[in-house]
């Protein structure tokens, strides 16, 4: 029964040590589902901004050939600058829709780092636990163990008057 307390820690100890290890390897496996999101927002961003200035383009052209239609002269004037500032307002939009994504890309990747530090960070606390837990139950041992004067074997010095 003396042991007793020593193996009860040390299955604290390693119940501590396998929750840190779970959690770390939790913490791992979600910074690599954020850094995927990551890549995958910028790529969606990038198809967005290309579909988005190829339909300006569109829309721009078939303006172009409406004004021709017409008659309208396109070197000088309001139609010209009805032209430049679409085209103007389609290239802003573009940017915009890249930004958006770069924006959200740099949350994915915050959350990675967020995640493989708070993994680390429960692995470094189960090695802790599970060293306090094998500490605990040595003292306990140790604190336990009858001294010699208490079993008859030997001589102890008579305790001082307060």
């Amino acid at each position: 029964m003396a042991f007793l307390p020593i193996a009860m820690a040390a299955v604290a100890a390693v119940g501590a040590i396998e929750q840190g290890l779970s959690a770390q390897q939790a913490g791992k496996f979600n910074a690599e589902v954020a850094t995927r999101n990551q890549i995958l927002s910028n790529q969606n961003a990038a198809q967005d901004a290309t579909a988005q200035a190829a339909s300006a383009a569109r829309r721009i052209g078939a303006t172009r050939a409406a004004y021709a239609k017409g008659g309208v002269q396109l070197d000088e004037g309001s139609p010209l600058t009805v032209l430049e500032d679409s085209a103007r307002a389609a290239e802003l939009d573009r940017q915009t829709i890249l930004y958006g994504g770069r924006i959200q890309a740099q949350g994915y990747g915050d959350q990675s780092h967020l995640d493989t530090y708070s993994g680390n960070a429960a692995a470094t606390a189960g090695y802790v636990g599970g060293a306090s837990s094998l500490l605990k139950g040595g003292y306990d041992m140790y604190s336990r163990q009858p001294t010699a004067a208490a079993t008859g074997g030997g001589y102890s010095l008579p305790k001082a008057a307060p």
